[in-house]
């Protein structure tokens, strides 16, 4: 299946967009994506680790996109004096952010606006690292344009930008999937081992919380699960940043850990003991799987991999 990016997006599914947004913000936070802060270390830790590694000590960071805020507290945790600046177009997500922050204690060096991620404040100050974590594949090929000249424009001279975006896989093999995938599908039906056959109960909010996800996934079919998000194919993200920013660096970081989390997660709602317990080498299993398998020469055709680039400024002459 081939589909297009398109160049805008009609006014129906901007709609749209908005309201999967406010639907399912708790869900993402708890469950799909975002996640505990043990897990996201876990996860996340190395490409954490290169973003700090970036960034002056005394440093201002912005993240376009940023949701309920998860990775701008990770980051004001690991560097107490960095501001840090985090915009958003959904107010149910930018709510939560600043609730979390408040009861963090981090209130006071992370600010959240609520705006057009494609548009930054021109009252905001030049940043030293510019963050778009899981942001650009939900929008349309221009807001793409416009979100990355509005980086340029606050982004100091020698500061770096941070993508961390989807990306599909297309190659088409006749062999067997990597063993490492395999392990990962084994261990999300562990999670669900006799529930479905009716041997583990599951209480009603695991019921309501498993409904609800159920309802999420309403992208264009095989991509989404919101109405815009489209995993980037090969060449595409680059081909939009050329003339505005270069590529120093590229690592590919994840690709279905979160998922297999996500199902251990849902068990603890009805079983918060065994699976708490368990949960930890869980996701570090989890987590040095996904490793093993974003290293495989033939990653199966649906999977997504989640790739950081690492980028400076393009020459003005460029």
């Amino acid at each position: 299946m081939n589909i297009t990016r398109p160049d805008t997006t009609p006014a129906d599914i901007e709609v749209k967009e908005r309201a999967w947004w406010q639907k399912f913000a708790e869900i993402e936070d708890k469950y799909c994506w975002v996640q505990t802060p043990a897990v996201q270390r876990t996860l996340r830790r190395d490409y954490l680790k290169a973003i700090i590694d970036h960034t002056p000590a005394d440093g201002r960071i912005l993240e376009l996109g940023c949701g309920t805020g998860w990775l701008c507290r990770l980051l004001a945790e690991l560097g107490k004096r960095r501001t840090i600046v985090g915009i958003d177009f959904s107010e149910a997500q930018i709510a939560l952010a600043r609730q979390q922050a408040v009861t963090a204690g981090l209130s006071g060096q992370i600010q959240f606006i609520c705006a057009d991620g494609t548009a930054v404040p021109q009252s905001l100050a030049a940043f030293d690292t510019v963050i778009i974590h899981g942001f650009l594949h939900h929008l349309n090929r221009s807001e793409i344009q416009r979100a990355l000249l509005a980086v340029r424009q606050h982004l100091k001279p020698e500061g770096n930008l941070f993508i961390f975006e989807p990306f599909r896989q297309s190659t088409q093999s006749s062999a067997a999937s990597p063993a490492s995938e395999r392990l990962l599908r084994e261990l999300a039906r562990l999670a669900n081992r006799g529930r479905l056959s009716g041997w583990r109960t599951q209480n009603q909010q695991e019921s309501e919380v498993r409904a609800l996800i159920a309802q999420r996934h309403v992208g264009v079919h095989p991509f989404g699960p919101s109405p815009k998000e489209m995993p980037f194919s090969k060449g595409e993200l680059e081909a939009y940043m050329a003339g505005i920013f270069l590529v120093q660096e590229r690592r590919r970081c994840m690709a279905i850990s979160h998922l297999i989390v996500q199902e251990w997660l849902l068990r603890a709602i009805s079983h918060p003991r065994s699976s708490n317990l368990l949960l930890p080498l869980i996701t570090r299993i989890s987590g040095w799987l996904d490793q093993r398998l974003i290293a495989h020469p033939e990653i199966p055709a649906g999977i997504w991999t989640f790739d950081m680039l690492i980028c400076e400024a393009a020459p003005s002459n460029a």
